[in-house]
């Protein structure tokens, strides 16, 4: 297992999967083991394999881990936020109140177009700010989409101010942290902060600052969408440069075609040509999918066997 992360770091793909093929032979299909396999997958672009990886354990055999990549698989590949909004319903207290479980079940939400759920969910959050792979920033960030996406002008651009506030906290011990420079600039540029929104953008593209956490909300694309550059967006999520050692994934379909980051793109025809293109099971049209989620206090009706 720890010669696969080596291999990985080095970026070789085929090494890392051989390893972790025989560390899951010897450690009889550990988790650990087996949620490294899925993410090693799912950073080489075979997310279909890695869904099934996930799907084929056996019932009651989960983690922390295990909910948090099935949960990204729905959104990021198979394309169902309902699902995976559900799928939040039965996770336990303790990991709602963890980084990585909240910032999940928060992003689900908003990738459901549920605002009042993400809202919910955030307010319960202890800290402001949250540390995961998957996004690392001020709590204030998402709790302004939940705002925008709710019709809630005054309140979002409070929480942008939150989210600015948070972010220069964290830039005044740590000048070069990638993730509190990005917010920042999001927050100047919702905030109508226009130039100093974009002088951040050029500081960002001249030190190259990728990371997992960004890419997941477009990284440098999404920042020039919020700033109105849309050909510019486009340019980058075109030329996406997959890395092993940062978890930068290929764009999918439903990365592409669920994320609000990129609503302003949708028009775009060079946009929906990369939708397109990109790898991923093609779109489901399901009646009342949001539906999916039953209301805080419900009554179900289940029939008996006997």
């Amino acid at each position: 297992r720890h010669l696969a992360r080596c291999m990985r770091k080095n970026n070789d793909a085929d090494g890392a999967l051989a390893a972790l093929r025989q560390a899951l032979e010897l450690s009889a299909n550990h988790l650990g083991v087996v949620t490294d396999l899925t993410n090693h997958l799912t950073n080489v672009g075979d997310f279909d394999q890695a869904d099934r990886v996930i799907r084929e354990l056996p019932a009651g055999r989960t983690s922390a881990r295990v909910l948090a990549l099935d949960l990204f698989s729905e959104l990021y590949w198979r394309g169902n936020p309902a699902a995976a909004v559900a799928a939040v319903t039965g996770w336990p207290s303790w990991f709602m109140a963890d980084d990585r479980g909240a910032g999940h079940a928060a992003l689900a939400a908003l990738w459901n177009r549920n605002p009042v759920r993400a809202q919910k969910i955030l307010t319960s959050f202890p800290r402001d700010y949250l540390r995961d792979y998957l996004f690392t920033g001020p709590r204030a960030v998402l709790s302004a989409w939940a705002n925008e996406q709710a019709g809630n002008g005054e309140a979002a651009q409070a929480d942008w101010k939150i989210a600015l506030q948070t972010s220069e906290r964290i830039l005044g011990e740590f000048p070069d942290d990638r993730e509190a420079l990005y917010w920042k600039a999001w927050a100047l540029a919702r905030l109508g902060d226009r130039p100093g929104a974009t002088a951040l953008l050029r500081l960002l593209e001249q030190r190259e600052a990728r990371s997992n956490g960004m890419f997941f909300f477009g990284g440098l694309a999404g920042l020039k969408a919020a700033l109105g550059d849309i050909e510019g967006a486009v340019d980058l999520l075109a030329n996406v440069r997959v890395d092993l050692v940062l978890n930068i994934k290929p764009p999918t379909k439903a990365f592409l075609r669920l994320n609000p980051v990129f609503d302003p793109l949708r028009n775009n025809p060079r946009f929906q040509a990369l939708i397109a293109a990109a790898p991923g099971p093609e779109e489901k049209k399901e009646v009342g999918a949001a539906s999916a989620i039953p209301p805080e206090k419900s009554v179900a009706v289940l029939a008996f066997a006997n």
